[in-house]
């Protein structure tokens, strides 16, 4: 059997708001000082990283290092899932939320996480699908969607603060959502806020929507938040944080493998970080278990 190659890099110079460029080349400087091997790739356009992770997946490369924010992960697993390899894949945090990188402890120090990805230990976690697109993180139906949306529009800010400038802009036009949910143990109908499905526990810059979720358990954890009024939201938002939501009436969680989703009109949708495009009326989840082998 060949030998594998080591590490390639997929980077996004845009993440961070811009400020990813220092970091990739501080990543150059550790990983030449250490005498590690690598090729770089930079991400020239949407979806750009799934190519060049495909493409380094079938050509041998070992490890496919994430160098940005949550979209860049995202982009960067998928192209691992699609090229059907056994290949690593690795993260150097630089973007707004970093949510997937807090759930394993990731630092944010380029010489720190170059030294956990030479010498940490691989372990296989579970991957989220729909459709065709697999998620690491996190899908999120409804307000979370919205508000994702709106702040991927934000160039000013970052982090936390970036998605609650969003979330009170979306406050200003809320909508509600009548869902359809079925699961192998659960079929009802609910009008919903939103409807989070955790592979991970943080989401948006920090919130903890689905605070018990383990990446390597075999379960979505599922978080529904009932309709709210825009003033019990706001005093909804401090637990939602810290992940002490849980017990509130509003709030039902459960677990799952597989989850349907349908609803009489179109859905707002995203999965770690990324906005889909096109709403959808009706959209089938499911997990597979141990699909995708991580460095930390």
């Amino acid at each position: 059997m060949p030998q594998k190659k080591n590490w390639f890099l997929v980077a996004n110079a845009t993440a961070g708001r811009g400020k990813a460029s220092n970091t990739i080349d501080n990543v150059m400087q550790a990983l030449n000082h250490k005498g590690i091997e690598y090729e770089i790739g930079l991400t020239k356009y949407p979806k750009h990283g799934i190519e060049l992770s495909r493409l380094a997946s079938q050509n041998g490369y070992g490890t496919i290092v994430a160098i940005g924010g949550d979209g860049t992960i995202n982009e960067v697993a998928n192209g691992i899932m699609l090229s059907q390899k056994k290949v690593k894949m690795g993260i150097i945090p630089e973007g707004g939320g970093n949510d997937f990188a807090k759930m394993f402890s990731i630092p944010r120090n380029v010489h720190a996480a170059v030294n956990l990805l030479q010498h940490g230990h691989s372990h296989k976690i579970d991957v989220g699908k729909f459709n065709s697109t697999y998620f690491v993180n996190v899908l999120g139906i409804g307000l979370d969607a919205v508000v994702a949306k709106l702040a991927a529009a934000n160039t000013n800010l970052n982090g936390l603060a970036r998605y609650m400038w969003a979330l009170f802009k979306a406050l200003k036009t809320l909508d509600y959502y009548q869902l359809q949910i079925k699961t192998a143990e659960l079929e009802e109908t609910r009008k919903l806020l939103l409807l989070s499905i955790g592979n991970g526990q943080f989401c948006g810059g920090g919130f903890r929507l689905t605070p018990t979720a383990k990446a390597d358990d075999g379960k979505l954890n599922i978080c529904a938040v009932d309709a709210l009024s825009r003033a019990k939201i706001i005093k909804f938002l401090p637990k939602a944080i810290k992940g002490k939501h849980l017990g509130l009436p509003v709030v039902e969680c459960f677990h799952a493998s597989q989850i349907q989703i349908s609803s009489e009109f179109p859905i707002p949708l995203y999965y770690d970080g990324e906005v889909v495009s096109k709403p959808l009326k009706k959209i089938t989840i499911e997990l597979l278990p141990q699909a995708l082998e991580l460095v930390y």
